[in-house]
């Protein structure tokens, strides 16, 4: 919370404070903490005050890093595809890595469409006449679409008619490896993607298959994703913990071991494998956060510590904020982090709620557990949800119960989909059942989508309100924990005194 306190300072100022001020403040408090090393309460609150200065320093640096202005005037540039083209009205949008004095800046781009547009594939390189312009806001504009862009990376738009641009060799040499690397695992996406329709998936299977594993989600309709985001199922087409979890699992069921060196060696496989997943999937900000508290969760389980603890979360937290602290106003990124935070506060109150009679229930206790964990998770999201999307589905921890065997029957499938290459036969069975099971569950989430009262719509709430909101969740656990020690407590007294007087 200190590093984010800091992160936000320099934000709101807009840069107003030099990044020279925050290393001078940071480093004063490092050396205040050392002097006062025989108070501990005073030396505890100067390194928090370090950290808040370190959070400043690191959006300062981040900032001052997006301060680049492109060239003015119309100009030819050599240019790299760097993302599956999304269609867009008459157009196509894409990122582009355009060479500026020999380093890569990435520009969101609309293209003009026409057949060679439409051909365009990560890796690609191509030839533009046109403009470069500094990311902005329409004039009547209710969106920041200026802090989205500079928030993902793009330091420059620009819109390339059908006659301004031509196909050229792509200039990989001068790319960083990291990018390349990603580039060639986008490339490997496109081969897995047309393996798809070649095993009969189409229209509405396809769009939902290649969102939900390969992150694909340029396809789908808007009525599609209408449906998915009124039902309250939208969290599985977007790429997240819910399929790196089911992918690590099926991964860790595969080469389980027992001994304590084999374990540590089948870990590192296993992550390698996800974080391969992870680049071939496009390294979108909600999967790579996915794929380092699964890294985290990893470590510390062969350090045989608690896995899901609040230390984890906040482990993985302060490594991504430190890789990138713009990521502290990514949507996606708040969301999975109060998610997992709700789940780890809020799971095991849920679940007991239920009488140990009925837990023992092998069939109940696992509906039930998952029932526990989908609204764990929506208790701290829900406002999150209502301020960003002005929208509350009411049937989501419901829907959940069918929704999550399915996708995860789906990922399951998946992976044998594409492991069974070798046996052409087994594979078109698969394929076939897969297409069928998509169908079951785009089926359902449309049903869901059109009953009455699914959701509650135009919910407006200020920030403030926000806030107050998550103030008053907070008090509630707070006063709920009160109130469990106090039980405990009175229990324990009363076994006590029936003790003495026997």
């Amino acid at each position: 919370m200190a590093l984010v306190v800091g992160m936000v300072f320099d934000k709101q100022t807009g840069s107003g404070v030099p990044t020279w001020v925050w290393l001078s403040l940071l480093s004063l408090s490092v050396v205040s903490s050392l002097c006062f090393y025989r108070k501990l309460v005073v030396q505890s609150v100067l390194i928090l005050v370090a950290v808040v200065m370190l959070g400043g320093t690191l959006m300062s640096m981040k900032q001052a890093s997006l301060e680049v202005e492109p060239p003015w005037g119309k100009k030819d540039y050599t240019a790299v595809v760097a993302s599956s083209p999304k269609l867009n009205g008459k157009a196509l949008k894409c990122d582009l890595l355009v060479m500026i004095n020999g380093k890569p800046m990435k520009t969101m781009a609309t293209i003009e469409r026409d057949y060679d547009a439409d051909n365009l594939k990560p890796g690609d390189g191509i030839l533009f006449t046109s403009y470069l312009n500094v990311p902005a806001n329409g004039k009547k504009a209710t969106f920041d679409y200026r802090s989205y862009l500079l928030n993902n990376g793009y330091l420059a738009t620009t819109y390339i008619h059908t006659d301004d641009w031509c196909r050229q060799a792509a200039v990989m040499g001068k790319l960083p490896f990291i990018t390349r690397l990603k580039l060639s695992a986008l490339q490997f996406r496109e081969r897995l993607l047309q393996k798809y329709k070649e095993l009969g998936f189409d229209d509405e299977e396809y769009e939902v298959l290649a969102a939900m594993t390969l992150g694909q989600k340029s396809a789908m309709s808007a009525e599609l994703k209408e449906d998915y985001a009124i039902a309250g199922a939208g969290h599985v087409l977007a790429l997240s913990g819910l399929h790196l979890s089911t992918i690590y699992v099926f991964l860790t069921l595969l080469i389980s071991v027992r001994r304590r060196l084999w374990y540590i060696i089948s870990q590192v496989i296993i992550i390698s494998a996800i974080w391969a997943y992870v680049f071939i999937v496009g390294m979108s900000i909600s999967v790579t956060r996915a794929a380092i508290m699964l890294t985290v969760y990893s470590l510390v389980s062969m350090l045989n510590r608690d896995r899901i603890s609040l230390n984890t979360i906040s482990l993985a937290a302060i490594i991504i904020l430190a890789c990138n602290p713009l990521t502290a106003y990514d949507v996606g990124c708040q969301m999975s982090f109060l998610a997992v935070l709700s789940i780890t506060l809020f799971y095991r109150p849920i679940f007991y709620l239920m009488p140990f009679k009925w837990r023992g229930i092998l069939p109940v206790k696992w509906v039930w557990g998952m029932f526990s964990v989908s609204t764990a998770a929506k208790i701290g999201v829900l406002p999150l949800i209502a301020f960003y999307f002005h929208r509350i589905s009411c049937y989501s921890p419901i829907t959940d119960l069918v929704i999550i065997p399915l996708v995860t029957v789906i990922l399951y499938g998946t992976v044998l989909l594409l492991l069974t290459g070798f046996f052409p036969l087994l594979q078109a069975i698969i394929g076939a059942i897969l297409i069928y099971i998509v169908y079951l569950l785009n089926s359902f989430v449309s049903s869901v989508a059109r009953l009455p009262g699914v959701s509650i719509e135009n919910i407006n709430i200020s920030l403030t309100q926000l806030i107050i909101a998550y103030g008053v969740l907070v008090l509630l656990i707070l006063l709920c924990r009160y109130m469990y020690k106090q039980y405990v407590q009175y229990k324990s007294r009363r076994i006590l005194r029936i003790a003495s007087e026997n």
